[in-house]
């Protein structure tokens, strides 16, 4: 999963079992309808759930129905124009099709960060960081 932790837009302080993604600030809508780019990286944020769910599920053999998360679409309807908004079911599809795709690439990372959580019901962004940095790591390493 690429959660690019260095960008203000999306800088996690930290991640919990029960609270899910803390972030530093929140994103807004208004600030989303401006920026593209924000819009659509807080829709992967919000679609990654739902996706790793359904990545889950295809491995053990109970392979779902893919769908996006309706978190998704309300948060694409709140920072869409009026006419990009008749078409969020569309966008939100490929939206989480594009999850799907990250995750599938970044799956170690995700199975790094969910062993850490249950170690731990927590994790700062230090720890995150840390955690990713070291995944990538070997991941460089084993490729060269």
């Amino acid at each position: 999963m690429v959660l690019h932790l260095a960008r203000p837009a999306l800088r996690l302080s930290g991640v919990s079992l029960v609270g899910g993604v803390q972030y530093e600030s929140r994103v807004l809508p208004g600030a989303a309808r401006l920026n593209r780019s924000l819009l659509e990286e807080q829709a992967l944020v919000l679609a990654a759930g739902q996706a790793a769910r359904e990545l889950l599920a295809e491995d053990t053999g109970q392979a779902t129905p893919t769908r996006p998360d309706p978190a998704t679409e309300a948060w694409l309807q709140a920072g869409l124009n009026d006419d990009e908004a008749a078409e969020v079911a569309s966008y939100a599809r490929a939206l989480h099709a594009r999850t799907r795709g990250l995750l599938r690439a970044h799956w170690s990372e995700v199975s790094v960060l969910a062993l850490g959580l249950q170690q731990t019901p927590t994790l700062s962004a230090h720890e995150l960081r840390q955690r990713l940095n070291c995944v990538q790591g070997i991941r460089s390493t084993l490729l060269n």
